[in-house]
């Protein structure tokens, strides 16, 4: 009965913390297409000739900037990021393959 009770309360604890981290990634992940779509805005402004508007997408873009470091810490870079996810893989297919005895 003890450890009914102790597991639905860590569950009650635990369960808030993990939900709050997802929408913390979210957060993370609709601010990185904000400053992408805007980017985009800043390219067309450009072409369109129109100074003011470029200008002040920048700033926008500046903000969402900010922001994201507030929350989310320093973005990664991406490549690298994609890389690690390569060799990660590859190194999970190579060890499959090494216990198959086809390596």
């Amino acid at each position: 009965m003890r450890f009914i009770l102790t597991m639905i309360i860590v569950g009650m604890v635990a369960l808030p913390g993990a939900s709050f981290a997802k929408s913390r990634q979210n957060e993370c992940h609709v601010l990185e297409r904000q400053i992408t779509h805007y980017h985009d805005v800043v390219k067309m402004a450009k072409d369109r000739n129109d100074k003011l508007w470029a200008q002040n997408t920048q700033q926008q873009i500046n903000r969402l900037k900010a922001r994201q470091v507030r929350r989310c810490g320093v973005p990664k870079n991406k490549t690298a990021e994609e890389i690690s996810q390569f060799f990660q893989t590859a190194g999970r297919v190579a060890k499959k393959l090494f216990l198959l005895g086809l390596l």
